[in-house]
């Protein structure tokens, strides 16, 4: 999972600041930080992810 979040990032240009992941029993989530807001094409491949049960942005 985290590799594919990396790769969809990495592929459209976004630089991930900062990451953590956690688990717990067959699911786990992960916090991505980065420099820049993603567009709305990035956001929705991340949604599309088969891996993907929920994504929330928001933008400071």
């Amino acid at each position: 999972m985290l590799a594919e979040i990396n790769r969809l990032l990495a592929d459209t240009g976004v630089n991930v600041v900062g990451q953590s992941l956690s688990t717990r029993d067959s699911q786990g989530y992960v916090l991505t930080d980065t420099d820049t807001v993603l567009t709305d094409d990035t956001l929705a491949a991340l949604r599309t992810a088969p891996q993907a049960i929920w994504l929330r942005s928001w933008e400071l």
